[in-house]
């Protein structure tokens, strides 16, 4: 069960996250959107994590699990590195991390995962093994493997360390915008959102953030379609000129969905990736234009 003493714990653990990961990321920007701005007639800011290097917000995840392993001085972290899974942004991330880090890092992946994300993975030095159908498969098959080597799992979102480095991103977004409202997140796995609101709810409890950790914080839920994220990607393309990944349409599409609600209110939608294939992004300008 997440508490309010608990909430205080985490804020304090991602204000350390941002001191740690410092000079590891970029601290990118809270851009304004006279588009989306002018739709919704409110104040609407975008924070590019799309912009950040590797091209997702899973970076802050991946550098803060990675530099408080190293500063505990894990004797098993620091000779044999770390065990991941994934076919996207978060083992783009811990390869990135890991080789500035300094330790070596194994990411298992499907059989079936494309060779466009299998060349991001090993561009930045991780080590790929194949295992199983799908992203379920590979991860069982990870984690038993650190299990038995006793080597550390880093998880993409059910880790409070890579949850606080998500969190990160809040910490920024305050320091740009402390009279925020609302801020739009996309959900997977939920840490992306629980560490933003995480911070945010713990410094400004009004502020709208729309499972334990996001039971607790997270005060409302949107539902978009495939066909509202495509025509939201595409409208970002046209408005801002940047290409931004599926995963950040939905928090934009929900935005569009709903923005009579947020009239005259400070918004903040979180753009979390770009990295979108060169196929898909042909397949949603076809589709579009």
């Amino acid at each position: 069960m997440f508490t309010k003493s608990r909430l205080l714990d985490l804020r304090e653990d991602i204000s350390k996250a941002a001191d740690r990961i410092n000079l590891h990321v970029r601290k990118t920007p809270l851009e304004y959107s006279p588009w989306l701005s002018d739709i919704g007639k409110s104040k609407v800011y975008v924070k590019l994590e799309s912009e950040q290097m590797t091209g997702s917000f899973k970076l802050r995840g991946a550098f803060n699990k990675l530099l408080t392993l190293k500063e505990s001085n894990d004797e098993v972290f620091l000779t044999d590195g770390v065990i991941t899974a994934s076919t996207g942004n978060h083992g783009a991330a811990t390869a990135y991390a890991s080789s500035k880090v300094g330790t070596p890092v194994a990411i298992y992946v499907p059989k079936t995962t494309s060779s466009a994300k299998l060349k991001v993975v090993k561009q930045f030095g991780g080590t790929v093994k194949f295992h199983g159908e799908d992203c379920v498969e590979a991860e069982v098959t990870a984690r038993s493997a650190a299990k038995e080597s006793g080597m550390h799992f880093v998880s993409p979102y059910n880790d409070l360390v890579v949850v606080a480095g998500q969190g990160t991103i809040g910490v920024e977004i305050f320091e740009d915008l402390a009279d925020v409202d609302a801020v739009f997140v996309s959900v997977g796995g939920g840490g992306l959102i629980g560490g933003i609101a995480a911070y945010l709810k713990s410094v400004k409890d009004a502020i709208k953030v729309t499972f334990d950790l996001c039971k607790y914080l997270v005060d409302e839920w949107i539902l978009v379609s495939e066909e509202e994220i495509r025509k939201a990607v595409y409208q970002f393309m046209e408005n801002h000129h940047k290409i931004v990944e599926g995963a950040a349409g939905v928090a934009i599409a929900a935005y569009l969905k709903e923005h009579e609600r947020f009239q005259g209110q400070n918004v903040v939608i979180i753009s979390c990736g770009a990295n979108i294939t060169m196929k898909r992004l042909k397949e949603v300008i076809l589709q579009c234009d």
